[in-house]
């Protein structure tokens, strides 16, 4: 079984961040559980760009391929392929809402800088 990088979500797109591999991590790299937490949020959202940027060029390759071929049966499969990645963009993209969410302000508001295991 092979897997395909480009089309495979990762786990960090499927998942919000664990909060026991954010403390895990925050120790691992000695800094705060919140900071932990705001990188891990940072990362899952870029990830989710990154799966809604793959779905919709999935897409738009499936709508050129049926737009260039006269059958109509084959421009419905197109069609059907198509708009199967644009179902799954639109999941990525509310999903990506709360990333966003959770990311709101963490750029104003106050971060505990205080390492979670202090060495």
């Amino acid at each position: 079984m092979t897997i395909d990088t480009y089309t495979e979500l990762d786990a960090l797109t499927v998942a919000a961040p664990n909060l026991a591999a954010v403390r895990m991590m925050a120790g691992l790299r000695g800094i705060s559980f919140h900071q932990a937490m705001i990188a891990q949020a940072e990362e899952w959202a870029t990830a989710l760009d990154e799966a809604i940027e793959r779905e919709t060029a999935e897409a738009a390759m499936y709508i050129r391929r049926g737009e260039s071929t006269t059958h109509p049966n084959q421009r419905a499969a197109w069609h059907t392929e198509a708009t199967k990645h644009l179902d799954e963009a639109a999941r990525l993209s509310n999903v990506r809402v709360i990333a966003a969410c959770m990311l709101a302000d963490t750029d104003t508001n106050p971060v505990d800088q205080a390492p979670t295991n202090p060495r």
